[in-house]
């Protein structure tokens, strides 16, 4: 609705992953079916910018519940072939307390994504392995305003492993927001505090991660 109202503003479009949690498989099939016909129909008939997002969240499924693993995994694979059908990015969502759900969602890129449109990794997380993975796929890194924050240095040193032109900034709105305004509700200004602090404590180029936004969304420079 936003988008419709702004000619500045695209929509990502897509159903997170923790909504397909707790549906039985006959339901989830055909949430999936309705869901991404709506999609199509959206895409068809406004500027897109993006698919997602999308991905595995098993943060808050107890290990047993291997059917909202199953329904999580669906649902992703059905956003993976709706960006490759449109040549729209991929935004993926990746959360959880172990390395499964990382290792899941390059394990289903790998096999299902048929295109080389661009892949990008959402409010950047994960094992090292899983991003240093990514960096070799050509996966792009979203960073929100948790990096500024006295207690990331694991995330700042993630960061790190991410090549030039592999680097994205984002608000996670309406959490994340940066260090200063932590209990705040994050709002998309905050970006500013949180590209600042990219550039004088993480030492990026800003019109570098300016430069790689608009190839990653086609937009005009």
């Amino acid at each position: 609705k936003l988008a419709e109202q702004n000619n500045n503003l695209r929509a990502a479009v897509g159903v997170h992953p923790s909504e397909w949690n707790g549906l039985d498989f006959q339901t989830t099939r055909k949430q999936i079916e309705k869901i991404t016909k709506n999609l199509k129909k959206i895409i068809q008939e406004h500027n897109v910018a993006a698919i997602g997002e999308t991905g595995l969240d098993f943060f808050r499924i107890e290990t047993a519940d291997a059917q909202s693993r199953e329904n999580q995994a669906a649902a992703f694979r059905a956003h993976i072939a709706l960006a490759d059908e449109h040549a729209l990015p991929l935004i993926i969502h990746a959360r959880d307390t172990t390395d499964e759900a990382y290792t899941a969602i390059l394990e289903n890129l790998k096999k299902y994504k048929k295109n080389d449109t661009p892949v990008i990794l959402h409010c950047m997380s994960g094992p090292v392995e899983y991003i240093k993975e990514a960096v070799r796929r050509g996966y792009f890194f979203g960073v929100a305003g948790n990096v500024t924050y006295k207690n990331a240095d694991e995330l700042r040193k993630k960061v790190a492993l991410v090549p030039p032109g592999q680097l994205l900034l984002e608000t996670d709105a309406p959490f994340l927001p940066p260090n200063a305004h932590r209990g705040e509700v994050c709002q998309p200004y905050f970006i500013a505090e949180t590209a600042e602090y990219v550039r004088a404590k993480l030492n990026r180029d800003l019109e570098e991660i300016y430069q790689t936004t608009c190839r990653v969304f086609g937009a005009h420079t």
